[in-house]
């Protein structure tokens, strides 16, 4: 893994300020105790973007009409919603952030998820997947596999 160089972000003029401040912060605190909130405010800024993104979707599709649509696109775009990709059917399941991500990295199905995942492909490499979405593919990976097996008892029976 590349190391970061954090002098070449503090220096950025494209970082945030709020970044550079928590970055200088950060080197007064413990490690773990930072890395710990780092992560729970990831947890609380992704459910915060599901909810956008799932309201973006839940609105968008009641209305049927391409006028309705437009407006409701163009409301969107001034609060800044972010739009729910379209995702294929195999995603079901999970949250946007990790679908996103799966898709992306070149993943066409569950099986090749699946079989990654068995063979201890490394999710971490992929871009924005970070070690929050590791329980999540688990358990998604989990519940297919109990969904499989639940098949087959009722087809054996």
């Amino acid at each position: 893994m590349e190391k970061t160089n954090e002098q070449e972000i503090l220096n950025n003029p494209t970082i945030s300020y709020w970044l550079k401040e928590q970055i200088k912060i950060s080197e007064k605190r413990d490690v773990l105790d930072a890395i710990n909130d780092a992560e729970l405010l990831l947890k609380i800024l992704n459910e915060r973007f599901e909810a956008l993104a799932n309201q973006r979707a839940d609105v968008s599709h009641i209305a049927n009409d391409p006028e309705a649509n437009a407006s409701f696109d163009l409301y969107a775009q001034q609060q800044k919603l972010p739009v729910k990709p379209k995702l294929p059917s195999w995603t079901n399941g999970l949250s946007v952030r990790v679908a996103t991500c799966l898709v992306n990295a070149g993943f066409q199905s569950i099986k090749e998820v699946r079989d990654q995942h068995r063979k201890g492909y490394d999710f971490l490499t992929i871009p924005n997947f970070g070690r929050c979405c590791l329980p999540e593919l688990q358990v998604w990976l989990d519940d297919i596999q109990q969904r499989g097996e639940n098949k087959l008892k009722e087809l054996l029976k």
